[in-house]
């Protein structure tokens, strides 16, 4: 069996300033240092295969955070850019509302918002084919496995 567990990181200094944070590392609050560690004693029976996760600190910070409530620790954790977040360019710790303006401006509805133009930052293109070279990684282990083995694949 094959199994992908997608996880987004805890709660960041940022997140409660309503700051755009893409490219940067960023601070995990004490609350999402703590929702790291209960997603964590719930998934603490899972025997992980392998452990992705973005390379920025704030996801680093949930991986460890996680991974420290495993009863059995994955033997791979693989720290990828990867799988990091949109880079939102000029931007960066702007207000959140900024997305919203320009949204608005280009009457964008919400299910095409992320279209949105960024100066100097990734399109969204971009970062939808960046996604797509990291699961076409995935089902290379997938393929790669032999008939009885299996993967529990966690991406944070």
């Amino acid at each position: 069996m094959f199994y992908f567990t997608i996880v987004r990181h805890g709660q960041t200094t940022n997140n409660v300033a309503k700051i755009v944070q893409s490219r940067t590392g960023g601070e995990l609050t004490p609350l999402g240092i703590e929702m790291a560690k209960s997603l964590g004693r719930h998934l603490k029976d899972e025997e992980f295969t392998r452990v992705f996760s973005s390379d920025l600190h704030r996801c680093q910070q949930t991986t460890e955070n996680i991974v420290s409530q495993l009863n059995k620790k994955p033997d791979t954790i693989q720290y990828t850019p990867m799988i990091r977040e949109r880079d939102y360019g000029d931007w960066e710790f702007l207000s959140t509302e900024i997305e919203v303006k320009k949204r608005l401006e280009m009457n964008l509805p919400d299910n095409k918002k992320h279209h949105v133009d960024i100066p100097n930052g990734e399109t969204y293109e971009d970062c939808k084919k960046r996604a797509g070279q990291f699961f076409s990684e995935i089902l290379k282990i997938i393929d790669g496995a032999a008939e009885n083995e299996g993967e529990n694949i966690l991406r944070i």
